[in-house]
């Protein structure tokens, strides 16, 4: 321990001095040393907070900005002090303010034509790192901003990817009011606009827009500009952007508030059937938004439908309410809309429809709780079970007053053109009434006027009408403010580059220095490795192609003749599939060494399969019992085979792959072709951002089985027409135009009967995923399951272990067996599903290669450090118990067939079914990896 706590001291001292000297270079040195040094400075700020800190305590900030606005400058060097500049100010607020602090922003227009595109664009992440700033106290000059954020937004030629960073620098900037009304008088606002059908950037468009539309002048360009509203009624009909439709529902609420104009006309556009949408089947923000502009058209429609003392036969109908009692009255009087009606049944129609097409329509209606239902009380009975609105209470109160107060007196026909006949009888009846001395004395001494009473009704019913008013508008400022309250508290939480905090930064620090120093080592061990093996190389071809080694090798060759009394002849080279003309070299895999040996022998052709292992290795002896030796040039050295081989089928391990594939590459000889059987070692080099050397041709044949099928099931084909194990071929790099050709001869002298065709990264994709799945990996956890299911439940050790397989499936089972597989298989599908996909993400995003490589590593005792071996399962009561079960089951016995079994199996293979065609995979490709090998297993 005290050693190992030196080691560490010094590794921090080391490191210390590195970044000292780095500091240094970057203040005094020239240019090229400043780019060296920013690319260590790069380094250092990429380890921990704690770092990042101290170098900038260090003073680097302001060099490295000179370098960036030095327009003299190379622009990689310029490039390298941005990216330099981004890592230090990744997650400290106190690295950006001294960015900005070193005159970035300020002097950023002077260098807006100097720049290059790539440069850009790393400039526009650093932007967006310091324009978070804008939601602390410390105040950023946005109008030395804007002008660079105008200019590649109004560039055609720029990607959406440099646009969007720009957006999201828009947005933190227009956090703050006072920044609003600039960005308004710069004509960002119709750009925004025009941005926000872009599905890409339509989310920091909309959030931008949502933040500007909070002052007085950004609703006003909003407003009269000319896309609006059709731009956000579009966008409000999106499917899968739950975010753009709250936000668009959302400025609509604001822009329509106190707005009768905008409303018409978004009403004119449709917009009622696409909230009515979004009220069914939206985020529950964007329902309680589009319920709330629901509610206002409802409000707004009332109004001019509203009663009155004229004939309205169109709109309503009264059935003799006077002699009804008050609960049969309200019953009678009802309103109907036929244009709501219309409109509302064309929008339920295409809901459903399309709800239907959705895989998730259950769980919709579960999530909207059947709103066509429950909008009657949500917004005041604007919707009823029928589908049908009715009047809400004051309205009925208000037609039943009118009724009682006409008493049958006054003729319902206001609004209604008199006839000639009618005119003349009211004329007749008027005159006659002011003929009486009574009525006429009355009328000019008492003017028609209410009474005291009625006044004060009337004045209370005013007060509750305006109180009412008065409470709904409030209701509405409320539900304005509380949004604008949301945002502004969103924006102090941070939206964009907010990240968390490493509080243990030192210990982090630490312990990644001393993994940095242990790899440096291996890497190093690595390259003098590397380099003499290629010294050794250079010297063997040298030694080969000597003039004494020639004549030496001439008068061997004659001595070999003469003692065999045979003239000399070149060797034929065979013709295996129309094109295979090259010698062979396997590096390990007895199955396909011995099966390719035979194809060559029985076709007569020269070719010479040659067995590679390192030196002790134990395969030796198994290489010598199937055929291969040293005296006959078929057995040798691993690299010394490489060397000299045309075609080098490399069949270790997955662990020693990643291990020795840059000794593979130095060895192979240029146009030679490298063969593998599987496509772990492309996944491993695309998870180190890696590709295969360009001098060489890269193929695969990949059988579809074990190493011991491969070979059996050739040598059964000799007998029996057919057999052979199928495989998958694919070219995934061809230099000489060979490859195809090769890889199919490949496959022939295999005995494949049938060969597919395939990609390197699909196959690794499928290959590792199925030893995961169905081949490995989910079999024994699932048998381990059932076995303890079954124990559980009370049966034997011994039989539950037998029920954990099965010989036959779905036929052989009884009705009741049926009902229990349904079942079985019913309830595991979708956890398999679950697992399954899991797992092949693990795949296809390179972390389960990572852990293979990890785990190989672990095996063996390096550079000190001590071995993990990998466990052994046969050590579970189940296999214990499996061990007794087969030594005393006969060998043709493989045990009852259990219905639970067969169905959890079968869902596990159908839903590795189900993943594999989603992710595009081949069907040929599907039925290997799914179901042959769930035969195997």
């Amino acid at each position: 321990m005290p050693c190992k706590e030196n080691n560490i001291r010094i590794s921090l001292k080391m490191a210390t001095a590195a970044m000292k000297r780095s500091v240094k270079q970057l203040h005094f040195g020239g240019s090229d040393e400043k780019a060296a040094a920013a690319a260590e400075i790069k380094r250092f700020a990429g380890s921990d907070l704690r770092t990042r800190r101290s170098l900038a305590e260090l003073g680097v900030i302001p060099p490295l900005v000179s370098m960036l606005l030095d327009s003299s400058a190379e622009s990689i060097g310029r490039r390298i002090a941005i990216e330099a500049l981004l890592e230090l100010a990744n997650g400290t607020f106190t690295n950006k303010a001294l960015v900005v602090e070193s005159g970035l922003v300020a002097k950023l227009p002077l260098i807006l034509n100097t720049l290059d595109s790539s440069t850009q664009e790393e400039l526009a992440t650093l932007l967006l790192s310091i324009s978070s700033l804008a939601k602390t106290q410390f105040s950023i000059p946005p109008h030395e901003i804007l002008p660079f954020l105008i200019n590649i937004l109004n560039d055609h030629d720029a990607g959406d990817e440099i646009k969007v960073k720009c957006l999201a620098t828009l947005y933190n900037l227009s956090t703050k009011i006072e920044t609003t009304k600039l960005i308004v008088s710069s004509g960002l606002v119709h750009g925004l606009l025009s941005f926000s059908p872009n599905r890409r950037t339509s989310t920091e468009a909309l959030a931008t827009l949502a933040n500007l539309v909070l002052s007085s002048v950004g609703k006003k360009a909003i407003e009269e500009d000319s896309m609006v509203p059709e731009v956000f009624i579009e966008i409000l009909a999106w499917e899968g952007m739950p975010q753009s439709q709250e936000l668009v529902a959302y400025i609509l609420m604001v822009i329509a508030h106190q707005s009768m104009k905008l409303r018409k006309k978004m009403i004119a556009l449709g917009i009622v059937p696409l909230l009515l949408e979004v009220a069914l089947l939206g985020s529950p923000l964007a329902q309680k938004r589009s319920l709330k502009m629901l509610q206002w058209f409802k409000d707004e429609r009332q109004a001019k439908l509203g009663a009155h003392s004229g004939p309205q036969s169109e709109i309503f109908g009264i059935s003799n309410v006077l002699p009804l009692k008050e609960e049969r009255r309200e019953e009678m009087i009802s309103v109907q809309y036929p244009t709501f009606k219309y409109v509302f049944n064309k929008s339920l129609v295409s809901i459903l429809t399309c709800a239907m097409d959705c895989t998730h329509f259950q769980q919709a209606l579960v999530r909207t709780k059947f709103r066509i239902l429950s909008l009657k009380n949500a917004s005041q009975s604007y919707i009823s079970a029928q589908a049908f609105p009715r009047l809400h209470i004051r309205g009925k109160l208000q037609l039943m007053k009118i009724g009682l107060a006409n008493k049958g007196r006054t003729p319902w026909n206001k609004g209604r053109k008199h006839s000639e006949e009618t005119r003349e009888r009211i004329k007749k009846k008027t005159i006659e009434a002011l003929r009486d001395p009574k009525i006429r004395k009355k009328m000019s001494e008492y003017p028609h006027s209410h009474s005291e009473q009625s006044k004060a009704r009337i004045s209370l019913g005013l007060k509750k009408i305006w109180e009412k008013r008065l409470q709904f508008r409030k209701s509405q400022e409320k539900c304005y403010f509380s949004w604008a309250e949301s945002i502004a508290e969103a924006a102090k939480e941070g939206g964009y580059d907010q990240e968390q905090l490493d509080w243990d930064s030192y210990e982090k620090m630490k312990v990644d220095i001393e993994h940095q120093l242990l790899q440096q080592r291996a890497d190093k061990a690595r390259a003098k490795e590397i380099a003499k093996l290629r010294a050794e190389r250079a010297a063997m071809i040298r030694w080969k192609n000597s003039p004494s080694r020639k004549e030496e090798k001439a008068k061997s060759i004659q001595v070999k003749a003469l003692a065999h009394d045979k003239p000399v002849q070149k060797k034929k080279k065979a013709v295996v599939s129309k094109a295979l003309k090259l010698k062979a070299t396997l590096t390990k895999g007895p199955a396909q060494a011995q099966n390719l040996r035979d194809s060559l022998a029985e076709a007569q052709s020269s070719i010479v399969v040659k067995i590679g292992l390192r030196k002790g290795s134990r395969s030796f002896n198994e290489a010598r019992a199937a055929g291969f030796t040293e005296e006959n040039g078929t057995l040798g050295d691993i690299w010394e085979t490489i060397a000299g081989s045309d075609l080098v089928l490399l069949l270790i391990s997955d662990a020693a792959q990643a291990e020795n594939y840059e000794k593979v590459f130095s060895h192979m000889k240029p146009n030679s072709i490298l063969g593998l059987s599987h496509g772990f070692l492309l996944g491993h080099l695309q998870s180190l951002g890696l590709d295969f050397p360009k001098h060489i041709s890269v193929i695969a044949v990949c059988p579809k089985g074990m190493g011991p099928s491969v070979r059996r099931l050739y040598v059964q084909g000799k007998e029996i027409n057919g057999a052979g194990i199928n495989s998958a071929f694919g070219a995934h790099q061809d230099v000489d135009g060979r490859a195809t050709d090769v890889a199919l001869g490949w496959s022939v002298a295999l005995g494949s009967p049938f060969t597919f065709a395939t990609t390197l990264e699909q196959e690794y994709k499928s290959d590792i995923f199925g030893e995961r799945g169905i081949l490995l990996g989910a079999v024994h956890g699932m048998v381990e399951a059932l076995f303890r299911r079954y124990t559980e439940n009370g049966m034997t050790e011994e039989l539950a272990y037998k029920n954990t397989g099965m010989l036959s499936v779905y036929e052989s089972l009884s009705e009741d067996g049926k009902k229990e597989f349904n079942a079985a298989y019913s309830a595991a599908y979708y956890p398999c599903m679950d697992i399954l996909y899991e797992c092949y993400e693990d795949v296809a995003s390179g972390s389960e290669i990572r852990s293979v490589v990890l785990a190989g590593r672990r095996f063996y005792e390096k550079e000190g450090l001590p071995a993990f071996p990998m466990g052994k399962i046969d050590q579970t009561r189940m296999w214990k118990v499996g061990e007794r079960v087969r030594a005393h089951r006969p060998a043709d016995d493989l045990g009852p067939l259990h219905p639970f079994t067969a169905g959890v199996y079968v869902a596990l293979m159908m839903a590795q079914i189900e993943i594999l065609r989603k992710k595009g995979h081949s069907f040929s490709e599907i039925i290997n990896e799914s179901v042959i090998e769930a035969v195997d297993s």
